[in-house]
């Protein structure tokens, strides 16, 4: 019998064949790829993704935005804070250097504010001293103090506190005041009262009697915080000093 011979080349040409035969797994694939549900679902996560990514900026930058006008009305609310508590510890502080007598009830104002303008005993119908800013004119010290607490630097509310808390120990201080009298030469009188006609001054309690000159008069009381009041100078001085080197530029 005669046996087939093979052809040359016949198996070249099986395996060029196989290679070239499409791959029915990978097409499938493909077809699946290119179906119309895959490529919106695609399409889907990408807009979904970019809509994301573009509203997690925008919330970014309203943030940002909302941060940056708050912080230039909190600046804005402290430094009026400042100027009203400055404008107050000025005239408080005339205490150490003495205070004259028109001006001495501007301290009880500067202290309690105008709740206090109606108090019969004290006299203050012709003193007109009141706060820089209508929205703090009745507020006393204390919470002027407590407001500015909020909105100030680390560095100077630890003295903003030193001062509350001397404030509530010597409030009821701040009305005993040393008075000294002064004349118009610049020499100090011991307490006592002028008889202005006679141009004689009668010291209390001995009735020594100095008698003046024209130069002499007018005769200016004035007034002086007590010993017992110097650590509340003292913090009312500091404090000025750091709120002067804080003040925004």
């Amino acid at each position: 019998m005669l046996q087939e011979q093979e052809q040359p080349g016949s198996n070249d040409q099986s395996s060029a064949l196989a290679k070239n035969k499409p791959n029915k797994d990978n097409s499938g694939i493909w077809k699946v790829l290119n179906s119309n549900f895959v490529i919106f679902l695609f399409s889907t996560i990408l807009v979904g993704g970019v809509s994301f990514v573009y509203k997690q900026w925008k919330e970014n930058q309203s943030k940002e935005e909302l941060d940056y006008r708050q912080e230039i009305i909190d600046q804005r609310i402290r430094n009026k804070l400042r100027a009203e508590l400055t404008s107050r510890l000025d005239v408080i502080q005339k205490l150490q250097t003495g205070a004259k007598e028109f001006e001495n009830k501007n301290i009880y104002l500067a202290c309690w504010g105008n709740t206090i303008r109606n108090q019969p005993e004290l006299n203050l119908k012709y003193y007109n001293r009141a706060g820089l800013f209508a929205t703090y004119r009745e507020w006393n010290l204390f919470e002027i103090l407590t407001e500015l607490e909020r909105y100030e630097e680390e560095s100077v509310k630890g003295l903003i506190n030193v001062l509350k808390t001397s404030f509530q120990e010597n409030n009821y201080r701040i009305r005993g005041y040393h008075q000294k009298t002064r004349t118009n030469r610049g020499e100090f009188l011991p307490l006592g009262r002028l008889n202005l006609q006679e141009k004689r001054y009668v010291v209390n309690g001995t009735g020594e009697i100095i008698i003046l000159t024209a130069e002499d008069l007018p005769l200016v009381r004035y007034y002086y915080a007590k010993e017992e009041l110097s650590s509340f100078m003292n913090s009312i001085e500091e404090l000025q000093l750091a709120l002067a080197d804080a003040k925004t530029p």
